[in-house]
């Protein structure tokens, strides 16, 4: 079975974009461990907002020789040649993915597309880039999301002060005892 894997990028209180749509906050001056990441992924799979964000990013996509997958109600959507766009059920879409033979499936976005994927259980993988800055408002990470725990796989820290951090989903797992 593929891995589902949600990678991205928040500050130390939990945010994933800081006010008014900001991501001045974000690190740009290395790799941070995302050139291994992706070598691993062949498919990607986003919401629309996540979508038309990387476009504003750049003119060119930067995932052609990846599967891209677009989620979205807009009937106006109208997608570049190397992204395929549905309004098909996430949660039944990704399930049929992970059932296919590939490589990793990169959940490319957002709180809002992630939420029904992580309450379906079909998160397999956590890896989160955490910057150090405290934004203290803008979008949070999770929000309203049944239990879910996760055991630490992987730390990575970088002298700029950014840690990421892998986690993986672990059924099995329930609260610490309590003394």
């Amino acid at each position: 079975m593929r891995i589902l894997s949600l990678y991205l990028a928040t500050s130390l209180d939990g945010k994933i974009v800081g006010r008014d749509d900001d991501h001045g906050w974000l690190f740009h001056d290395q790799d941070y461990g995302f050139s291994e990441f992706i070598a691993d992924v062949d498919t990607l799979v986003m919401g629309r907002k996540t979508y038309e964000q990387a476009l504003a990013f750049s003119a060119d996509w930067p995932f052609t020789d990846k599967r891209s997958i677009v989620f979205t109600r807009n009937n106006e959507l109208q997608p570049i040649e190397q992204v395929e766009v549905t309004r098909d059920d996430p949660v039944t879409v990704v399930r049929g993915l992970k059932g296919e033979t590939g490589g990793k499936i990169w959940l490319f976005g957002g709180a809002e597309f992630a939420k029904p994927l992580l309450d379906a259980g079909l998160i397999d993988e956590l890896v989160l880039a955490i910057h150090p800055v405290v934004l203290g408002s803008g979008r949070p990470l999770f929000s309203e999301h049944p239990e879910r725990w996760f055991e630490l796989a992987g730390v990575e820290s970088f002298p700029t002060g950014l840690v990421s951090l892998t986690y993986r989903y672990n059924p099995a797992r329930r609260r610490p005892p309590q003394k």
